[in-house]
């Protein structure tokens, strides 16, 4: 019998890693892949391509990845985000991408879409993860295997959007099918850190909030123990994110070094990087705010001029806390607000339950003065920073994959919060007074008056979604005897909108179109229909049926329902 490998991939904005299930027994912790080709050796690898301008489009010959790419050189970078580039529009933060513009990005254009970069740079990923895969395992048994991929996409992405990534995976190598897996980053990194604490720190009961903070972007999640053997958890909160991970904290200080160095400053570009290099290695992680005036670093500058007033002396900068501050601060105050709102969906929401912990993971979650700002910032919750923080999406992808094909898995999400409405549009009787009166027409069929594009939500945010069972969303057509259409399309509606019951009608700003589904009733036998005669004399048959949706972790899945049976078949497409 052939053995599985599962990997997890974690496509990260700035950094990207890849862990894979232990060769010898699959329950052990996953192992890092830390070998990239070139450059040093790393839990992760820059997420950035380059081009060359000979390179045919769609060929990956004398394209660079990772750390192929010098610091100097022009690159593509920030992609996975072009994916969906208006989802963190719509939440709660600040986009501090258009203050803090990359100096050495290019934007994709007709020929590099954002799906081609992404392509791109997972099949590279995917290259130099089988080859690290024949360090460990034996050729004949690597070949007899079935590997499984397991890749991570942030929580609050719409499903257009995974499902690019999706493709995208297909395209780069990574198989058809069941043989790749999606899974949120938040969730992921939640399978990895929960499952590895211990024990007798978690009771039934427990609220966690899982704070990714990564290069790019930061993700929130919040989960309620309700099981411990096996472990069973539930989202207790609407996951949120924002553009404020810490490569805004790079760029701030980059804006400010330039202004005090000013333009004529001598500082090379190779001087340049090395700043940049020593700052990210050394100031960046290990800074703390103390307080002590002589709290002070010297940063390499070579080649810039003596230069008081810029505290440059003998080709050293000197930074002081103070200025630290105010690099790491703006950045920070966002993370801090993407988590108390977080926090404040669980103890202002109507449960009126505790947070219990706080779990900081990502590359920007091992700084230690983000640390004790947000421990600070959430009072007497226990702020906690798990080992492998910076890997624990990765490991957790391989975790989240081997249980969801496990038949009694050791970790499950029993249910998810649902982010937004979803609906449909809805023509209902028109009633004087309450609908508006420029959306009234008549239903020659029925007879009567109707209100046209009501919006009917079968789902309101911030509902339970349950993992294992599937919702169901009614709906009825009238299709005519004679020339009727048995093929049609039905739309799902999605809003952000905050209100409990979701808006009343759909074109008033804040809604969308979510899904096209295709759904054919050709098949089926038209005696199963009830027969109906119109106000207009008209045969019809009248077909109640119902589209089931269950929701799973970065994935939905759809079926049509009839008569309490699954029959005729539906293609969905994703609009947003």
């Amino acid at each position: 019998m052939a053995s599985r490998i599962t990997i997890g991939v974690d496509f990260g904005t700035t950094y990207s890693g890849v862990a894979y299930s232990h060769p010898k027994d699959e329950t052990k912790e996953p192992l890092l892949i830390t070998e990239w080709g070139s450059g040093p050796s790393s839990e992760k690898v820059p997420t950035i391509l380059r081009y060359n301008l000979s390179d045919s489009i769609g060929g990956l010959a004398g394209v660079k990845w990772g750390y192929q790419v010098k610091h100097h050189e022009r690159r593509q970078e920030w992609f996975k985000l072009d994916l969906d580039p208006m989802v963190y529009k719509a939440q709660d933060s600040v986009d501090l991408t258009q203050s803090y513009a990359s100096e050495l990005a290019e934007l994709p254009d007709a020929k590099r879409t954002p799906q081609t970069l992404v392509t791109d740079y997972l099949t590279c990923l995917k290259k130099q993860a089988m080859k690290s895969l024949a360090g460990s395992y034996d050729s004949n048994a690597l070949n007899r295997s079935i590997i499984e991929w397991v890749i991570t996409t942030p929580a609050v992405w719409s499903q257009k959007a995974k499902l690019e990534t999706l493709a995208c995976a297909e395209k780069a190598g990574m198989g058809k099918g069941s043989a790749i897996t999606l899974v949120s980053e938040p969730e992921a990194a939640a399978a990895y850190c929960i499952k590895m604490m211990q024990p007798v720190t978690l009771q039934p009961g427990n609220n966690i909030v899982i704070c990714d903070a990564g290069g790019g972007t930061v993700d929130l999640i919040t989960y309620r123990i309700t099981n411990l053997s096996p472990l069973e958890v539930e989202e207790s909160a609407i996951k949120n994110g924002g553009k404020c991970g810490g490569v805004f904290v790079n760029r701030i200080f980059q804006k400010m070094i330039e202004k005090r160095l000013g333009a004529n400053s001598g500082l090379t570009d190779i001087g340049k990087h090395q700043l940049m290099n020593h700052f990210e290695t050394y100031v960046k992680r290990e800074f703390e705010e103390t307080g002590d005036p002589g709290n002070e670093h010297y940063l390499p500058v070579p080649g810039a001029r003596q230069n008081r007033d810029a505290r440059v002396s003998g080709n050293n900068m000197l930074i002081t806390e103070k200025d630290m501050k105010q690099v790491f601060d703006p950045v920070i105050q966002e993370v801090i607000k993407l988590v108390k709102n977080q926090i404040s969906g669980i103890q202002g929401g109507p449960t009126q339950r505790n947070v219990s912990a706080v779990l900081l993971v990502g590359g920007f979650g091992q700084s230690r003065y983000l640390k004790k700002k947000l421990q600070e910032a959430i009072g007497p919750i226990t702020l906690l920073c798990p080992a492998n923080g910076w890997s624990a999406i990765a490991r957790g992808a391989v975790i989240q994959g081997i249980a969801t094909r496990s038949s009694n898995p050791e970790w499950r999400v029993t249910s998810r919060k649902s982010d937004q409405h979803f609906g449909a549009l809805v023509n209902r009787p028109f009633v004087e007074g309450k609908h508006d009166s420029t959306r009234k027409y008549y239903d020659s069929l029925e007879g009567i008056y109707r209100c046209r594009d009501l919006m009917q939500w079968f789902i309101n945010r911030g509902e339970d979604l349950s993992s294992t069972v599937y919702r169901r969303f009614y709906f009825y057509r009238k299709v005519e005897v004679i020339g009727g259409k048995w093929k049609w399309n039905e739309a799902l509606k999605a809003s952000f909108d905050t209100s409990e019951d979701g808006p009343e009608y759909f074109d008033n700003g804040v809604c969308r179109n979510h899904i096209t589904m295709k759904v054919d009733f050709s098949t089926v036998p038209k005696e199963k229909f009830e027969k109906k005669v119109g106000a207009n004399g008209k045969e019809y048959y009248r077909i109640d049926y119902a589209i089931l949706a269950k929701f799973e972790s970065a994935s939905v899945e759809y079926k049509v329902e009839f008569n309490n049976e699954i029959t005729g078949s539906i293609k969905a497409t994703y609009d947003q």
